[in-house]
């Protein structure tokens, strides 16, 4: 996997009303690499959810640490990564959901 093409990099402090500061980075350096309009709003929509989590569980709040936007092209496919100091998320932290709860007591999580 050969990094052909690194694009701009942006720091954002970890606040909630940068959000839409650090979509319109990541549509105007998709636009440039060639993205179709369908893809930067998905593209926006996942650094958006990235985003927010970051700030709420990695961080634990807003304005406790920054995050740094990279964008790049590798073998030909646009790739964001977002980067953080914040606490690690492991996945095989969450408990399997058990689906044979009825829905009404199932907990609520985004």
């Amino acid at each position: 996997m050969a990094v052909q093409y690194i694009m701009p990099t942006e720091t954002y402090p970890g606040y909630y009303n940068q959000l839409p500061e650090i979509s319109k980075f990541v549509a105007s350096v998709a636009r440039k690499a060639g993205a179709e309009r369908s893809d930067i709003y998905e593209l926006q929509l996942a650094v958006d959810e990235a985003f927010t989590n970051i700030i709420e569980h990695g961080y634990g709040g807003e304005g406790k640490g920054e995050i740094v936007c990279i964008c790049e092209v590798v073998d030909n496919r646009f790739r964001i990564i977002l980067r953080d100091w914040g606490k690690a998320f492991s996945p095989e932290d969450i408990p399997t959901p058990d689906f044979n709860v009825p829905l009404e007591e199932l907990k609520i999580r985004g």
